[in-house]
């Protein structure tokens, strides 16, 4: 009788793995149809299955996998390998510059730097100007009658010095021409109590009031060198400019009238002479001299400015500089607006630093 299900017991193998695991071996044990897989007769059991041999396929699957790894690794190495020679490539070049910075850095710090000033095209300069006072003031009531000449420091409490800030930009457009922008501003205020009396254009200030007072002084030029002697030791040249002057004064007692300030601008042409000349490598001294006495209309004014400075050559861009300034001013007016008169005398050190390039 055909029993329906078979008690026979079935063997199944197993084939090691890398790592101690295992798989079924479809070699070992073939692949087993348990539909109609055993069938017993005649009283006797009998079992009959049916074997699929798949060994190729694993075969095809084994060498699939090993050729894919085999790609992967490829890959790694040659990714491993240009990310290798960029890092040496990088690394290189940061070796090579930073030589390169160091030893520009050497010939730039060099204890004896070569004197390039004949080749800058360019100078920034900054100057600190420590400047003593004498100032002279008098704002006239009309161009016939005159108002009293008071002294800014002694009548008026304005203080006698003052460290001013002066900046300087020169551009060299060939080997001998210079063209220079520079700018300085003087401000002061004071309040104090008059000595004596004081007529301030239409006002009359009493002996004994306090006074308040203010005095400011902008100057701005544009000067023009031609330099026919120059060299790498000394440079010597004619300056033709002009100065504009802004001149603004007032004087005002608290009692009365509160009064705006009187202001006046002067534009004064100017003619000068400059050199410089270097003793060493590091050492030079350069000076400048411009004065120009001019009559416009109803303004008389008269402009002296010279200085001298000794200058000590730090690298081939950068020079601190120690010297000394007189700068005379006087500006006269008859104009029926702004009738009056102004005499600013400044003199003193300068501390300066100039970079070049």
């Amino acid at each position: 009788m055909p029993l329906r299900n078979c008690d026979a017991p079935h063997i199944e193998r197993t084939a090691p793995l890398r790592g101690g695991l295992t798989r079924r071996d479809p070699e070992l044990t073939g692949s087993v149809d348990t539909r109609n897989a055993c069938s017993c007769a005649g009283g006797r059991h009998s079992h009959r299955p049916r074997r699929v041999v798949r060994r190729r396929q694993s075969e095809s699957a084994d060498r699939t996998w090993h050729n894919g790894r085999t790609q992967r690794m490829r890959l790694s190495m040659q990714i491993l390998k240009r990310t290798s020679i960029a890092a040496l490539g990088l690394f290189g070049g940061l070796f090579v510059g930073c030589d390169q910075m160091a030893y520009a850095a050497r010939d730039y710090l060099s204890p004896n730097p070569p004197p390039h000033a004949i080749e800058d095209r360019f100078r920034l300069e900054v100057d600190l100007v420590h400047s003593s006072y004498d100032t002279e003031l008098r704002l006239d009531p009309s161009p016939q009658t005159p108002g009293t000449l008071v002294s800014g420091e002694d009548d008026l409490g304005l203080d006698d010095s003052e460290t001013v800030l002066q900046v300087e930009l020169t551009l060299l457009p060939g080997d001998h021409h210079l063209v220079r922008l520079h700018g300085i501003s003087m401000r002061r205020n004071a309040s104090h109590v008059l000595t004596r009396d004081i007529v301030w254009d239409d006002e009359l200030y009493r002996a004994g009031q306090r006074a308040d007072s203010s005095l400011n002084i902008s100057m701005i030029g544009l000067t023009y060198g031609w330099l026919p002697f120059r060299n790498d030791r000394y440079e010597l040249g004619l300056t033709a400019g002009i100065q504009i002057a802004d001149v603004e004064a007032n004087v005002e007692v608290r009692s009365q009238t509160v009064r705006e300030p009187e202001e006046g601008i002067a534009p004064i042409p100017m003619i000068g002479l400059e050199g410089r000349y270097d003793f060493s490598r590091r050492w030079s001294v350069d000076g400048r001299y411009q004065y120009l006495s001019v009559s416009q209309d109803d303004t008389d004014a008269k402009l002296t400015d010279a200085r001298i400075a000794v200058r000590w050559r730090q690298n081939q861009h950068l020079i601190f500089g120690l010297g000394y300034r007189i700068f005379d001013l006087n500006i006269e007016s008859a104009d029926a607006d702004t009738p009056g008169f102004v005499a600013l005398k400044m003199k003193g050190p300068l501390l300066f630093m100039q970079g070049s390039l």
